[in-house]
């Protein structure tokens, strides 16, 4: 099966100083990598047809590595005019958010709302731990309550337990 291209929409908000290298035809993006401590990536950009091409050689999901899928991300997180949060929630829908009550959420979405009220940045491990449930568990959960706009992507951490680079979850 063919895989599409992946599209950076025409509005996207690169940062001037991760460009390198602009012409008629392409512009090429450095992207700051998520695994290694000062590493980088170029990333190049057909201008004509929007489609993101990443010069690593490491793993895909989906036939796009994760500095395109991050770039995308950055890029869309704070557009010109309307603003967005990092769930993708626009300043439009703020007041439905802010209407939430607990009630709203099932038992399960409730305890990881809870967790993170309380205890919260915390990673998925973390929070399993907390709870004492197995992290796949946790991860389906927090996706849930984080589609409803109540719980947002904080920053990252390096986990001492697992010596990886962990996402921190938190309450809006």
């Amino acid at each position: 099966m063919k895989q599409e291209p992946f599209i950076l929409p025409i509005g996207a908000n690169i940062p001037k100083e991760w460009i390198v290298h602009e012409d008629g035809f392409t512009k090429q993006i450095v992207f700051p990598s998520w695994s290694k401590l000062g590493g980088k990536y170029i990333i190049t950009l057909q201008k004509f047809s929007r489609e993101l091409t990443c010069e690593c050689e490491g793993f895909k999901f989906r036939g796009v590595c994760h500095h395109v899928r991050g770039l995308r991300w950055a890029s869309l997180k704070e557009k010109k005019g309307k603003k967005k949060s990092g769930s993708g929630v626009s300043d439009t829908s703020m007041d439905s958010i802010h209407s939430f009550t607990p009630a709203q959420l099932g038992l399960r979405q409730l305890k990881v709302f809870e967790k993170l009220r309380d205890d919260g940045p915390l990673s998925i491990r973390e929070i399993a731990e907390g709870l004492e449930w197995p992290e796949h568990c946790v991860t389906g959960r927090l996706m849930e309550v984080r589609e409803m706009g109540v719980v947002d992507y904080v920053t990252d951490k390096m986990d001492e337990v697992t010596n990886r680079r962990v996402s921190l979850w938190g309450v809006v």
